[in-house]
């Protein structure tokens, strides 16, 4: 079921949602660090479950988020900023080096 179907089983009309202006991220549980990320950067919803429960409340979240651009960039820095991630490279390649010896 697409999320405009699940969007009109909840009683919202999906015609006057405007999905191309959405800030926030709706995502799913057990995907890497996503959840850690969402928790620090407060820039979405994390869904555990799939079904009309867990859909309705990640909406009623996403209605709660408000804007705060200096957290998401400062946050998200830390995730995902170059000189982080060179330094995550650097670590793994290193460890995988070592264990090819």
């Amino acid at each position: 079921m697409s999320i405009l179907q699940r969007l009109a089983k909840l009683g919202i009309d999906a015609s006057r949602v405007d999905l191309s202006n959405m800030q926030w991220i709706v995502t799913n549980a057990g995907v890497g660090d996503v959840e850690r990320i969402m928790a620090e950067t407060g820039g979405g919803v994390v869904v555990r479950t799939f079904d009309d429960a867990a859909y309705h409340n990640a909406l009623t979240a996403l209605d709660l988020l408000r804007p705060d651009e200096k957290r998401w960039r400062t946050a998200t820095r830390n995730w995902l900023g170059l000189d982080v991630g060179i330094d995550r490279y650097d670590a793994l390649y290193r460890t995988s080096a070592r264990s090819l010896r």
